[in-house]
């Protein structure tokens, strides 16, 4: 609700976690410098991976093209502070823990 009384609602968007998350799979987990995704995909095109940390803050994103097909790509996480965030590519959200 606004100052004035008045309210919108947002737009549902769904957000699966853990193995059900559509077959994205991360690799370390917990991760140091370096962690892979794997992203199986039906159609290429771009896609867009984002690191939020615990607060929501964006601390990265990482654009790729995507073929039919699996896909593998590598993140660098030497720039980013040990802590947990949470990995988001699509509707797709996964916990990632950088030592």
């Amino acid at each position: 609700m606004d100052y004035d009384g008045r309210f919108d609602y947002s737009a549902v968007i769904p957000v699966r976690f853990g193995k059900d998350a559509g077959d994205v799979q991360m690799y370390p987990n917990p991760a140091t410098d370096q962690v892979w995704i794997l992203i199986p995909s039906t159609e290429t095109g771009p896609a867009l991976g984002e690191l939020y940390d615990m607060s929501g803050k964006l601390m990265m994103s990482h654009a790729v093209v995507l073929q039919c097909g699996s896909n593998a790509f590598s993140i660098d996480l030497s720039e980013i502070p040990s802590g947990v965030y949470m990995l988001r590519q699509g509707a797709t959200v996964m916990k990632l823990i950088r030592r």
